[in-house]
């Protein structure tokens, strides 16, 4: 009975975060553009906090360990997931060299 009326106030809690009236529907129904813009702050605050990850020194597990745990194959290639090294040269990427006004420029 308490699991039950626990799932009832999660669902009321939850029904709580949608709007309580309809949204007016678009009097259009033709193709709009979709534009995008990334305000200059949120752009150097997003690249502080990229610069600002720590990483570990090395992996973590080595892809051998991870295999024996999991008894893949040799064969079947890394298993621990993304590399460190190809981690750390797309947050360099997406930190010094991804240009956004080109992306808001589409």
């Amino acid at each position: 009975l308490l699991g039950t009326a626990a799932v009832g106030i999660a669902a009321a809690g939850a029904a709580s975060l949608l709007p309580s009236q309809k949204a007016a529907a678009s009097t259009s129904d033709g193709i709009r553009p979709f534009t995008v813009g990334f305000p200059q702050e949120e752009l150097t605050e997003l690249r502080r906090r990229i610069m600002a990850t720590r990483w570990p020194e090395r992996e973590r597990v080595s892809d051998e360990a991870s295999r024996r745990i999991w008894s893949t194959p040799a064969s079947a290639g890394p298993t621990q997931g993304v590399q460190l090294a190809t981690m750390q040269k797309l947050m360099r990427y997406w930190a010094t060299e991804y240009d956004w006004s080109k992306c808001e420029a589409r």
